[in-house]
């Protein structure tokens, strides 16, 4: 399987491997906790690869900066060193900016939504994302979900 993340769950990813710790710590993750990392990484190294694209690495590089020094550098260099690791598929902005996904949900979401497929699995934590993808025919789960969250 090909996985996609969504920026909140690659947020969690980046700064859990830098240090479990930060999780609880980092302003943008207070929805998470060490277990929901675990269970990500669980999920990812299930995955035949990962699948990146700009939108999303643009977001998280930013997000994932709401730390204190040293670990904002070491946040930033774990990402780039996972950019230099993975696949990244450019998709155009003009492509999906036509499509009612965009009104509905945004640039970035449109953007991943456009490569949900039978090959292409997207994780994410937002509800109205995964229902756009599931109901394209597309490989979605929702981390909520699988986390327990939602019964």
């Amino acid at each position: 399987m090909v996985l996609v993340l969504d920026t909140n769950l690659l947020v969690l990813l980046v700064v859990g491997l830098v240090g479990e710790e930060l999780i609880e710590r980092h302003k943008r993750l207070n929805a998470f906790n060490v277990g929901d990392f675990r269970q990500l990484v669980g999920i990812v190294e299930t995955a035949s690869k990962l699948l990146f694209v700009p939108h999303v690495l643009a977001e998280t590089s930013n997000l994932v900066r709401s730390v204190e020094e040293p670990r904002r550098t070491n946040v930033t260099a774990l990402l780039g060193r996972l950019i230099g690791t993975t696949e990244e598929r450019p998709v155009a902005s003009q492509a999906v900016v036509n499509d009612t996904t965009y009104l509905r949900l945004g640039l970035t979401d449109a953007v991943l939504l456009s490569l949900v497929d039978r090959t292409h699995t997207l994780l994410t934590v937002d509800f109205d994302l995964y229902l756009a993808a599931s109901r394209a025919g597309g490989n979605a789960r929702d981390f909520n979900h699988e986390r327990g969250l939602w019964q």
